[in-house]
């Protein structure tokens, strides 16, 4: 693990709100010691959003998520790199709250981060292949496709 896994932090902001009516939000707003504010969270279907935001207050011991404002933690990646996406909050005690984790408790059928990213390159791979074969024929054609116009006798007509 390096250290882009694990970004210490101090909560500054908890979201909430609903969308659509049946997507509820929580968004836990992490100011990185690293200069940078990241967030944690998101949608979630409605029914989910209590265990969410218990676990949420649990991981801290908090009663309520605006009680976790000015409380420090990790923020845990899957992948280093600038701006990856935060997939855990670790507490100061180890304990720790794990976004596929939660989510395969209650659909087993989520797929792991390292899954949805493999798939996400693969099918941009699949996509700049297409590309690849659709530019490749239009550059074989091209200059047969192509008028100079400069180079053109007009019909009568003034250039200009």
């Amino acid at each position: 693990m390096k250290s882009e896994h694990r970004a210490h932090g101090t909560i500054r902001e908890v979201r909430t709100g609903y969308e659509d009516g049946r997507f509820v939000t929580t968004w836990v707003f992490v100011d990185l010691d690293d200069g940078g504010t990241q967030g944690f969270g998101g949608w979630s279907l409605a029914e989910h959003q209590e265990a969410w935001n218990a676990e949420l207050c649990a991981l801290f011991g908090v009663s309520k998520l605006d009680d976790l404002v000015g409380k420090h933690c990790w923020a845990l990646r899957s992948f280093s790199g600038w701006n990856e996406q935060i997939e855990g909050l670790e507490g100061t005690d180890g304990k720790r709250l794990v976004a596929t984790a939660f989510w395969r408790k209650r659909l087993p059928a989520v797929q792991s981060v390292l899954e949805k990213r493999r798939e996400s390159i693969e099918r941009d791979i699949a996509h700049h292949t297409r590309r690849i074969k659709e530019q490749t024929h239009t550059l074989a054609r091209l200059e047969n496709d192509y008028v100079e116009w400069s180079a053109t006798p007009s019909r009568g007509t003034s250039d200009g």
